[in-house]
Parts: structure tokens; sequence; C-alpha cells
């Protein structure tokens, strides 16, 4: 049973960097383990805990984050607003047909926004079509004035496609860590076509070492519309000529290859990880047995 207080805490732990509480649900969903744990001893465990958690009936946290449990009830009826915002834009790009997969990532995926973030966005796309893709989106934002622009601080409801990979850059070879997988298995997905959103997740199935029950939301929230492919190939090549340039021009740590667009210039993945090591040795002593 100590690997499974380990994993939970380990779980709670996380999420009170985001000052995020989680059900008992998305507890065992995100729960950090390297095998499956039984429904019935993550319950054994789970009640072996409550010394040190707090709960307001729906969310747990860890005692001394009190505060984020009414926070998130207020973040929630915010990202609930947002996802739908996100759902309204995602029906405008869907047209695009080099698009396989619309997902929402970062705060609103997991209702836990602000009411001035923006609405992130995580999308793959067919091979040959990644920069002709994200120009599209661009124009298309840009006429729907739901485009955020870079540096802008209060970016109320406006979205930002920081993540677009396209086929052959689907498998995130260089993340295989904490941070990266828990961003992947709380995608909210919105769109899809042929499947893609499972593809995306059974492609990086090496997220199952570090969450091993994360697999994926029901596919009753995505919108699904028939595949149609197209081929840009000349087009492609002037995009991504153009766009690798202005996006170099202004280059801190956004990842840009011929099949992968990672744009997070406040990327805060070292910092998560760093802490997650800090606060595990402070809790170290909750995994044994005898608590």
């Amino acid at each position: 049973m100590a690997g499974s207080k380990k994993a939970i805490i380990q779980t709670l732990l996380y999420s009170t960097l985001f000052d995020f509480p989680l059900t008992e649900d998305e507890i065992y969903y995100y729960l950090q383990s390297d095998t499956l744990i039984s429904k019935t001893d993550f319950k054994k465990s789970f009640s072996s805990l409550k010394n040190i958690l707090v709960t307001n009936g729906s969310f747990y946290t860890l005692k001394g984050f009190e505060r984020s449990i009414e926070l998130r009830r207020k973040r929630k009826l915010i990202s609930e607003k947002k996802r739908q915002e996100g759902f309204k834009i995602a029906r405008y790009l869907g047209y695009i047909p080099t698009i396989l997969f619309i997902g929402l990532s970062g705060s609103v995926a997991v209702e836990n926004a602000d009411e001035t973030d923006d609405i992130d966005f995580f999308v793959v796309t067919t091979n040959g079509s990644l920069y002709t893709t994200r120009l599209l989106i661009l124009i298309i934002l840009q006429v729907l004035g739901r485009r955020r622009k870079r540096n802008e601080l209060r970016p109320h409801n406006k979205a930002c496609v920081n993540m677009l990979v396209d086929q052959d850059g689907m498998y995130l070879k260089n993340s295989h860590d904490l941070y990266t997988a828990r961003e992947l298995v709380q995608l909210y997905p919105l769109f899809e076509r042929d499947g893609y959103y499972q593809k995306l997740l059974k492609k990086n199935s090496w997220t199952r070492s570090f969450m091993p029950h994360a697999v994926g939301h029901r596919n009753e929230f995505l919108h699904k519309k028939t595949i149609f492919l197209q081929s840009f190939s000349f087009l492609e090549f002037i995009c991504r000529i153009l766009e690798q340039k202005l996006i170099k021009r202004n280059q801190t740590r956004e990842i840009v290859t011929n099949h992968v667009i990672a744009l997070h210039p406040f990327d805060t993945k070292n910092k998560v990880l760093i802490k997650v090591k800090e606060h595990t040795i402070h809790y170290s002593k909750y995994y044994t047995d005898h608590y």
C-alpha cells in the first residue's frame, strides 16, 4: 500500500504547484505511478491519508493549500465559459482540410483558468502542411478578432495555438518527462478527423510510464467531420521558410522544426520539475504504511 500512498501524494503535490485541487476520480486518473494500481488499493490508501488532506466534499488537496479549493471553484466557472469559446473557434478552424485534431491545452483544458488567461490550442496537421496550416489558422483567428499577439499581457479569451505537430511529429521523442506527459493526457479534445485524438495518445503511450491510468477523454466531446486531405507542397515550402525566419527573429524557448512548432516563450517546465523534486522529499515520510 506504500506505493499507492506515494502515488497519491505525488499526484496531489504536482497539482499544488498550479493551485489545482483534484476530485477523487481525477486523482486516480492522473495517478503518478510506474504501474497500474487497483481501485481497491487506491481507495484504501486514499482513506488512510485523510489526516494530511483537506476537502470541501468535492475537491481534495494537501494541508497547507486550503485556499486553492475555493480558487478552483471560481476557476471552474471561468473555464467552462472559455471552453465554450474554444468550441466556437474550433468549429471555424475545422474547415481547414489539413487539420486532423484540435484540443485545448493548459489551464482551460483542466478548468483552472483565470479571467485574463488566453485559450491554448494543440493542433495535429497532415504531413507536408504544418506551416501552411498555421498560416491559415492565424488568418482565421485574425478575422475573428481572437488572435493573441506576442507579449500581450492580458489576452482575455484570445486564442494561442502554441503547439502544432504534423503526423510525423506526433511522437514527442525529446520530451519524455512528467510535465509533458501531464500536458498530453489532460488535453481536452474539441475536433478530430479519422480518430486522430486516440492516435495521438497511442503514439505517445510512453506517458503511461508516468500515469498508467490516464488514457484520454471519451469521444463524446469531439466534433467529427469527414476526412479530406489536401496537399500544399509548394506553398508549404514557402510558408516554412518565411514563418521559421519570423519565429526565429524573436526566438527564446520556442521549438521550430519541419514537423513541430512549439511556441512556449514563458516555458515553466523546468521550474515545475525542480519543485516536484523538492516537494517529494518534504512529504516522503507519509509514504510508509504506518501513516
